[in-house]
């Protein structure tokens, strides 16, 4: 039997103990002349704290709602072991709250006529989560270039690379690389990125390829110039035996997907980014697969909700931070960019390179066309 005394409030919940609870306790009240439906019931208010702080696996919600004077919902979206107890989204009966001043709106009207409304404040969940992602990838670059910077490490480095000729030229780009990663990744959703499980690996990412490049043998990039004519026998058997390692990560993340059913979902992510980053360029004999390009592309696809995967993730973003951060954001067709980029801005220093008398271009631009590398006869130059 209800106390008189308390103040209830409604609460609706798909969990299949409150459902059943309810039907029980249906009959018993109604509220504003409305009949409890099926999936509802009635708490005191001192439980409705214990309800919200309740951890509710993956999928589940709980609406809370005021009927008589506040007429708004709280939509809570749990995810099992990550932010059990975080609203993600807001929402008023009338339909989403878009700002804060639509939210005040929805309360006043709400409201009976002289009663006090207490302030609220939204904090946007997804906007936080990309700021300390930004935070954390410019604290990754910062840390990569000093380091290959000081001169007792002697590790292989663009000296002409500047952390300000990062911003000027490559800034935005940058920016756009962590927003469709964050993205893509789906690290909106996890617990976060500022914490020792991500920030590890990604560290461990950012310093190994430059500690890695202290071998000599490892001294080469992954084009198939460079795969035909220069790379020496020792970085073979290393290929070899890294092999194993990613055909077995690639075969957990295909067993746990399939597990979750949504491997199809995968598949046509990794398939659309296969097609619109590798397959344009693949068959330019400028294509340099730089190790910054490997990490982001591949990176953002190890998102699978387990602790190997996200370490995988993390680990690649350290490889993008590392890449910026030593060589900068190179373009994947090297050579053939700077030349296009030039000649079609007519920019003066390509005088030199215009056709004499006896040399005719073919593109109809002015300028003799570009010696292209050759991985078959290991002629020309490549980057």
């Amino acid at each position: 039997m209800k106390n008189q005394n308390a103040s209830y409030q409604l609460v609706r919940t798909d969990a299949d103990e409150e459902s059943k609870n309810a039907k029980d306790t249906s009959q018993n009240g109604k509220e504003g002349g409305r009949e409890l439906e099926a999936d509802e019931t009635w708490v005191e208010n001192e439980d409705v704290e214990a309800l919200k702080s309740r951890s509710i696996s993956d999928g589940g919600s709980i609406d809370f709602s005021e009927d008589r004077s506040r007429r708004f919902c709280f939509y809570l979206r749990l995810h099992q072991n990550w932010i059990p107890d975080a609203p993600l989204t807001l929402s008023t009966n009338s339909g989403p709250v878009n700002s804060h001043d639509e939210l005040e709106d929805e309360v006043d009207v709400a409201a009976p006529s002289g009663q006090q409304t207490k302030p609220m404040v939204i904090l946007d969940l997804f906007l936080m989560k990309f700021l300390k992602f930004v935070i954390m990838t410019t604290a990754m670059v910062l840390l990569s270039h000093f380091l290959v910077k000081t001169h007792w490490l002697e590790w292989e480095k663009d000296p002409r690379h500047t952390i300000a000729n990062l911003i000027l030229y490559d800034g935005t780009s940058v920016v756009m690389d962590m927003f469709v990663f964050f993205c893509v990744a789906r690290l909106y959703r996890e617990q976060g990125i500022d914490t020792l499980a991500f920030f590890i690996p990604a560290v461990f990412g950012t310093v190994y390829p430059s500690f890695a490049n202290v071998l000599d043998f490892m001294k080469h990039s992954v084009s198939l110039y460079e795969i035909h004519c220069d790379w020496p026998w020792q970085l073979w058997i290393f290929v070899m035996c890294i092999i194993p390692l990613a055909i077995f990560i690639v075969y957990a993340h295909i067993q746990y997907s399939i597990r979750k059913r949504i491997l199809l979902q995968k598949l046509v992510e990794l398939g659309l980014a296969i097609m619109v980053g590798i397959l344009p360029y693949a068959s330019n004999p400028n294509f340099h697969l730089h190790h910054w390009y490997f990490g982001w592309l591949l990176g953002m696809h190890c998102n699978l909700n387990v602790w190997w995967s996200r370490c995988t993730m993390a680990f690649l973003w350290g490889f993008y931070a590392n890449g910026i951060a030593v060589w900068g954001r190179d373009p994947i067709l090297t050579c053939a960019v700077a030349f296009y980029r030039s000649t079609d801005q007519e920019c003066p220093f390509m005088d030199g390179y215009q056709p004499g008398e006896q040399v005719t271009d073919d593109d109809g631009s002015g300028y003799k066309e570009m010696e292209q590398p050759d991985w078959r006869t290991c002629t020309g130059y490549i980057p």
